[in-house]
Parts: C-alpha cells; structure tokens; sequence
C-alpha cells in the first residue's frame, strides 16, 4: 500500500514544484524596466534642448552687439510613456575686442507626457520596502504630466580667426543655470503576475532638478556660394550634480515613496555632446541646422536605450542681420 502511494506523492510534490513559480516575482528582471523608461523620456527632452541653440553667426567686434533665437519641436517615446513639446531661445554676444566677447544664452521648454497601453517590468528601488510582491510585469496605461525646462548661461567667446578669414572659427564656453522641472509624472499599472496579480496602483516619478551644467563649443563658419554660409557646430557639456530621480507608489492600503522618506531617489541628468550642420541666409537672417535632425535621434539611440522614437526640428533667426540688408 505506501508504494502505491508513493508515484501519487511524487506526482503531486512536482506539481507544487511548478505552480509555484507562478506566483513568485521575476527573478532576473529586465534592466530596461518601466523606471529605466521614465528617466530617458524627460533627459531626452534636456538633450533637445543642446542641440536647438543659438550661435554667432558674424565676426566679434568691440562694442557690437549680435542676437540670434531659436524655436523648435521635439518628441520621445519609450514604454508607455511619449513626450512632445517645444523650445525657445535667445542668445545675445557682444564684442570686446576681435577676439573676445560675451555669450549670454537663455531657454523656455514646455512638453506634456501621454502614451499608449504598454507591458514593462516595475520593481520598486527607490523604496526602503516595497508594499508589492515585485519585480513583476505590470500594463501601464494613462500616463501624464509636464516637463518644464529653462535657464540661463553665462560665457565667453574666443574668435580663433581674423575678422576677414574666409572660413572663421570660433569658441564658447560657460556654465548654464538650468531648471527641470517634472509635474504630475505618473501612470497607471496593474500588475499581470506574482503573488498580487490584479492588483491596481499608480506609479508617480515627478523630481525637481537644479543642475550648473558647464559647456564648451566650437563652430565653423564659411561662405556657401553667394547666398548662404555653411555652420558646422559642436558642443559638449554636463549637467553637475546629479539630480533626485523621486518615485512613489500609490494603490489600495499603500501610499510611499522617496520624497516621503520612504527610501533613496533615484539621479536624473546626463552628460551630452550635440552636433549641428546649419544653412545660414543672411539676406533674410534665417539658420536653418539639419545636421542636428539627423544627429539628435542619433544621439539618443546610443545614450538612452530603451527610445522608441526621438526626433527634433528647429529654426533660428539672427534680427542683426536681415536689419543690414
């Protein structure tokens, strides 16, 4: 009589074996999960915003005053969240001399944050504890909120050429005060597995970031056939320190997260290097930069993994010039 109990035991010890598991949390998530998602989609936008500035366009001259602006759109996506929004600056550079001047640059950027249903990986790490039975897979849905991003930057500029050069090069470099700002960060999730499979809640990430982010850059300027110049432009920069990446679950009996002391945030800014190819028209003072379309997406595909999408557009005016025609 055991052993004819015994196969029956067996059998039913394997079966626990393998239900088990199912109500377990993943065991070896993703890196790329939904937290991962929503700090690449606003550092995205701060990218856009390097690669949609004003430049010089003309000779350093002592005492003259020169201005350009620049207004763009740009969009991102990963996971369940999209970004899309636009930017606007104005730079203004006066001469010292031939061959140094000043470099004031200042920027306003606004997006709103929407997306499509989308199956991600939440975990918890910026909590002490999680409420949850996590990591697991989850749909998120619904999400929302802003970014906003300004500041101001204060340099110099070095001309590495004569005034009279056919093709001019110059130098910038500074440090921008800038502002990130992201409100009402948040998306719905309804976790697919484990042990609190069903259950509903909202991840929230809205941070508040104050970065110095010192810069340096160069462009090349030269006359493109009767009408145009051609701009080749560089710039490089980081935003310093690191800022508080906070996150917060909400949901049925919880409500904690990093701002509340729940557990460490997470950091948010990243280094970057911008590239521009401009078509300067000064009869009518327009710049046009199709170089930084193609480089932008470029940029973030190799810095923020995770992308669906990404791409800018921008246009720029210099007033000086189209006022000499």
């Amino acid at each position: 009589m055991p052993t004819s109990r015994a196969p029956r035991l067996f059998v039913a010890l394997l079966g626990l074996a393998s239900v088990a598991p199912l109500y377990a949390a993943l065991a070896d998530p993703p890196h790329e999960d939904v937290h991962f998602l929503a700090e690449h989609v606003p550092e995205a936008a701060q990218d856009a915003r390097w690669f949609a500035l004003p430049w010089p366009v003309e000779p350093l001259e002592k005492g003259r005053w020169q201005s350009g602006l620049v207004v763009g759109g740009a969009d991102a996506q990963a996971g369940p969240y999209a970004l899309r929004g636009f930017l606007a600056a104005a730079g203004a550079s006066r001469g010292f001399s031939t061959r140094w001047g000043l470099d004031l640059i200042g920027f306003v950027d606004r997006f709103s944050i929407s997306g499509d249903a989308s199956d991600e990986v939440l975990r918890a790490p910026f909590l002490d504890s999680s409420p949850l039975d996590l990591p697991e897979r989850a749909r998120f849905d619904n999400a929302s909120g802003t970014v906003a991003h300004e500041g101001l930057a204060f340099g110099a500029l070095r001309e590495l050429s004569a005034p009279d050069a056919h093709a001019r090069w110059t130098l910038r470099f500074g440090a921008f005060l800038e502002h990130l700002e992201l409100s009402d960060y948040r998306v719905d999730f309804t976790l697919l597995g484990g042990a609190d499979a069903g259950v509903r809640g909202v991840l929230d990430h809205s941070s508040d970031a104050t970065f110095v982010t010192p810069y340096f850059g160069a462009q090349r300027i030269a006359p493109l056939g009767e009408h145009w110049r051609l701009a080749w432009r560089f710039l490089a920069g980081n935003p310093l320190p690191a800022g508080d990446f906070d996150g917060r679950l909400t949901g049925p009996g919880y409500d904690l997260g990093s701002a509340q002391g729940d557990g460490s945030p997470g950091k948010i800014g990243d280094g970057f290097v911008s590239l521009g190819v401009a078509f300067v028209h000064p009869a009518s003072g327009f710049d046009v930069d199709l170089g930084s379309v193609l480089a932008y997406p470029a940029f973030e595909a190799a810095t923020h993994q995770g992308l669906d999408r990404a791409w800018l557009v921008q246009v720029g005016w210099h007033p000086h010039l189209y006022s000499q025609r």
